[in-house]
């Protein structure tokens, strides 16, 4: 039964998903980074992006920039991997 589930395609991609991520994590060569996930589908960006009226209308851009780097005492992003 453990089996059935371990190959089932819809637990193999959030494996690979949780996997990608520590491998990320691991891999820091300092202990002085801070991880952020974001929890979302490329199907929910895309609808995010479509719906915009330009990027910065987007919620994605409000997240990442309104709530963070456009905030006094906010943290920007470097880098984002999907």
């Amino acid at each position: 039964q453990l089996s059935l589930i371990m190959h089932a395609t819809e637990f193999q991609k959030i494996e690979s998903a949780w996997t990608g991520l520590y491998k990320l994590v691991q891999s820091s060569v300092t202990e002085n980074v801070k991880y952020t996930v974001l929890h979302c589908t490329k199907k929910e960006l895309l609808k995010d992006f479509k719906s915009a009226s330009d990027f910065d209308q987007s919620v994605l851009f409000k997240n990442i920039y309104e709530s963070e780097y456009g905030t006094f005492g906010g943290t920007p992003y470097s880098a984002f991997v999907g």
